[in-house]
């Protein structure tokens, strides 16, 4: 459906001679699509309005966010009244309604507007890269390219990655991340996936889109496990897992940590090799949830080893689009299986937020000034509050404004509500929510236009995960934070001060180690975690305490990050809820009760202060500074050490800067490991490291079966690309081959990586003679290295005018004819 079309029905439904759209008819372009979600939801309002279901006001804020979208006017019904209205609205000579920005004088015009994509420019597509997807998962999912070089980089490494290993993969909000887990589901002929992921919401999310993607003969072969699931569906699964007929398992850490039927099904199927990926989605959040409110994260450390034990040949992979430096050592310490360990770094600040900070004089001035960000700014809309309480004073402000149509959504918001909620958010039932940090991760609604933070984050990376539930299609959002800073930053302060003293953190692990509670193995020790402290057990109730199983569980992590003990177990008394954590100590002073092991705890402490001391600080700064600083800096300075400066616009610049445009988009060496020789090639390359066949590239069933013969990698020019789509079907389906374009070849070459295309390489150079003798220079290079052999395919002897020689005298190996090749 056309904008004019849409503006055509939005008249229409106004004049109440159309009931409403349909999303049924969203088209696939980005802008496109935003535009006429903005026009649905407007339809809802005027329907919800007409039904008394939403304020005037509601409907005003719709109106003018659809009109400041399309940039166009509307005739109006009697029934929608905007006289005196405080949203910007105004009557032309014509008599339509038309929408101004109508900001406050605080606000930052050329920042604000970019949300209601006003002059908004579709970035250029990036060309300089073949992106031609694998014939596996051209027949996976009908798929001919993917999304961007990232998104090729990172799937094609993780299918690359050998047996036994685990694998980091960093790939940017909106990269295509999922394609990662789907394409190692079905890389072979069998086997199980599982692809743990912190909500039911996204993990259902994560199947759905999953059997869109994927060709199978059966959708039951993809499916998601989670408490609330029906018994007999529950049963369906199991039966599934044992007769070897499920593929692609989604769930949760606690579905699968807490169900002891089906965890003995997992591992059972792990012992008979039938488990061959594990999976964890969002992975960041493996260190900062499982410090405290998600336990069962920590858990996935000795499940997953206790499963690689058995199992030596179990893949794991790591997916985030972020870590901090700190968090990928833990990650590798808790994961990794000795040096089985590979990062896949792509690494990058994104594209859409434009930062804005809004510094308030008092209390009252920064109420005043939240009431207007909330009429003005673009939505949908999220609103961030540091506590549950203070999300409903907001919601009650928001009402005192006439703003109706608003959902909280905290730590405090029951599981049913929480279902809700998310489903009528998707559904765009109503577009603000005001949420704690609760609200978040698996909440995958594309077209937020606003964050709003009405309070400061005590850390870059929290606030930068929040921030990123904006602009998830692509398109521009901003980034609003709204603060009186001689308070919300004192506030921020104390939220950093999560460390516990350092007596505190003896007394509690020599309170557990010491229990009659707590067991003690030959080489372990199995801790209590429910056990009163002993610095202060006479001020507790005999009932087990849960702040204390709290805190107690946060030592046992705390002293697990710092290398000084390692969990083997961990396990859930199904009646008490209580965890049982069996550990080894690495450390022995932690046996001791002595000076040494004091000045152990404190050195812990110590660094863990440091750490919150440090984010606190580049947090604070950056609000002090404010417009004197560009706001992203934050990031890329001093919280994710792989990206590099990236702002699209804040209070410190109106234009894009970006230090380094051309940096090639795999930002860490992969050093190893790489691919051996096919041993059935080695007649084709006789002695030498390369060869040459003479044959027209359209010739797709030749190159084909030369491909099938045991290449590891096809290099494509990218000036001569035609022959891709029919050479997809001339290769095996089976074939584990990566695709790769010149420029992408030699980038990764001068990057030293030769993890993507080590082994044996068909070089197409296509039907064009143009260049020919710089490319051949250039691909010829890789031959310095024992790490590759190249089989040059050329559709003739060209000859090259630079050094005036043919091409068969370049290069130093065998010349193949079409027949010898047949006869192979």
């Amino acid at each position: 459906m056309i904008k004019e079309q849409i503006q055509e029905c939005i008249q229409r439904i106004l004049d109440n001679e159309l009931g409403g759209i349909s999303t049924n008819n969203c088209p696939r372009g980005v802008i496109e699509k935003y535009r006429y979600m903005t026009a649905y939801r407007l339809s809802k309002y005027v329907n919800f309005y007409r039904t008394h279901r939403v304020s005037l006001d509601d409907l005003l804020i719709s109106l003018r966010n659809y009109l400041l979208v399309f940039q166009t006017a509307v005739r109006l019904p009697i029934d929608i009244d905007i006289t005196d209205n405080k949203y910007g609205l105004r009557i032309d000579s014509e008599g339509l309604c038309y929408a101004t920005l109508n900001l406050p004088e605080y606000l930052n015009v050329d920042i604000i507007k970019q949300g209601f994509m006003e002059d908004y420019i579709e970035p250029k597509k990036d060309e300089r890269y073949f992106l031609g997807v694998t014939p596996n998962i051209y027949r996976l999912t009908g798929f001919q390219r993917f999304k961007s070089i990232r998104q090729k980089l990172a799937v094609n490494g993780a299918l690359n990655m050998p047996e036994g290993y685990t694998a980091l993969v960093s790939l940017p909000t909106g990269g295509g991340k999922s394609l990662i887990t789907q394409t190692m589901a079905y890389q072979k002929k069998d086997g199980l996936t599982i692809t743990v992921v912190p909500t039911v919401s996204l993990a259902m999310d994560q199947v759905r889109v999953a059997k869109d993607n994927i060709r199978v003969a059966s959708k039951a072969e993809i499916a998601c496990y989670y408490s609330d699931l029906a018994s007999e569906e529950k049963r369906s699964i199991i039966d599934r897992i044992k007769n070897r007929k499920l593929r692609l398992l989604f769930i949760s850490p606690e579905a699968l940590i807490r169900n002891e039927v089906f965890k003995q099904v997992i591992e059972t199927a792990n012992d008979a090799g039938y488990l061959r990926n594990l999976i964890i989605d969002e992975a960041h959040i493996v260190i900062e949830w499982g410090n405290f409110f998600r336990v069962d994260y920590q858990c996935l450390e000795p499940w997953r080893n206790n499963l690689y034990e058995k199992n030596s040949k179990l893949k794991t992979v790591l997916l985030s689009a972020t870590y901090e430096r700190t968090t990928v050592k833990i990650l590798q310490s808790m994961f990794a299986s000795g040096d089985k360990w590979i990062e896949i770094r792509c690494d990058a600040l994104r594209r859409e937020p434009r930062f804005e900070l809004v510094s308030a004089t008092s209390y009252r001035d920064k109420n005043e000034k939240t009431r207007e960000l909330l009429r003005c700014l673009p939505r949908p809309m999220v609103v961030y509050v540091m506590r549950p309480n203070q999300a409903e004073k907001v919601k009650e402000m928001a009402a005192d404004i006439g703003i109706t149509n608003v959902e909280t959504f905290t730590g405090k918001t029951k599981s049913d509500e929480r279902s809700r909620i998310i489903e009528e958010w998707s559904e765009n039932k109503f577009d603000i929510i005001i949420a704690t940090s609760a609200f978040g991760v698996g909440v995958d609604k594309s077209d937020v236009r606003t964050v709003l933070h009405l309070y400061v984050p005590d850390n870059p990376n929290a606030y930068y995960q929040e921030l990123g539930r904006g602009g998830r299609d692509g398109l521009p959002c901003l980034s609003v934070m709204c603060v009186y800073p001689e308070e919300d930053l004192e506030s921020a302060f104390v939220m950093t001060d999560k460390v516990l003293g350092s007596e505190k953190i003896l007394g509690r692990w020599e309170s557990m180690l010491n229990s009659h509670t707590s067991t003690r193995g030959i080489d372990s020790y199995t801790l209590d975690t429910s056990v009163k402290p002993n610095y202060n057990s006479v001020d507790y109730a005999e009932d087990t305490s849960t702040v204390d199983q709290k805190w107690n569980i946060y030592v046992i992590l705390l002293l697990r990050r710092y290398n000084l003990i390692k969990i083997l177990d961990m396990v859930v008394d199904p009646h008490t809820q209580v965890y049982f954590i069996r550990i080894s100590i690495l450390d022995k002073r932690l046996l001791q009760t002595s000076e040494d092991t004091k000045l152990l705890i404190e050195d812990v402490r110590t660094k863990e202060w440091n750490k919150n001391e440090r984010d606190f600080k580049t947090m604070s700064r950056s609000v002090k500074l404010g417009k004197r600083m560009c706001w992203s800096e934050m990031f890329f300075n001093s919280t994710y050490s792989m990206v590099s400066e990236y702002c699209a616009g804040c209070d410190n610049h109106k234009n894009i800067v970006e230090s380094d445009p051309n940096r090639f988009e795999l930002v860490k060496k992969i050093p190893a490991p790489t691919r051996n020789f096919s041993v059935e090639l080695n007649n084709m390359f006789a002695s030498s490291n390369e060869a040459i066949l003479f044959a027209d590239s359209d010739n797709t069933e030749l190159i084909g079966n030369v491909i099938n013969r045991g290449f590891s990698t096809v290099i494509i020019n990218d000036d001569d690309q035609s022959s891709y789509f029919n050479l997809l079907n001339s290769i095996s389906e089976w074939t584990d081959v990566n695709l790769l374009g010149m420029n992408e070849f030699v980038r990764l070459v001068e990057h030293g990586d030769y993890y993507f295309f080590a082994g044996d390489a068909v070089v197409l150079y296509g039907n064009k003679d143009l260049g020919i003798y710089k490319k051949i220079s250039r691909l010829r290079k890789t031959l310095q290295t024992d790490e590759i052999r190249l089989l040059h395919v050329f559709k003739e002897d060209i000859f090259c005018n630079e050094i005036g020689k043919t091409v068969s005298s370049i290069v130093d190996g065998p010349v193949l004819e079409e027949y010898l090749i047949e006869r192979m």
